[in-house]
């Protein structure tokens, strides 16, 4: 059997630091195999959120996809 992968974006639990909320963007991984599977759960950005912007902190040096990272919010 070929292992079957699948790797999804989710957030994080938000924290707060003064004004500041701080949302991280993990990254889960997971291949499936006929009789077991592996997840791995990675860290590759921060969504900040202050009083007057938003913006976004990545983590690794890979490009981070900020429309993909901003599809997870309602920021509404």
């Amino acid at each position: 059997m070929t292992p079957r992968t699948k790797k999804v974006k989710e957030v994080g639990k938000m924290f707060q630091i003064g004004e500041r909320t701080f949302y991280p963007i993990v990254e889960i991984s997971t291949v499936e195999m006929e009789t077991s599977f592996a997840e791995s759960i990675s860290p590759i950005a921060l969504v900040i959120v202050e009083p007057l912007k938003k913006y976004i902190l990545p983590l690794t040096e890979d490009e981070v996809d900020s429309d993909e990272i901003i599809d997870l919010f309602d920021f509404t």
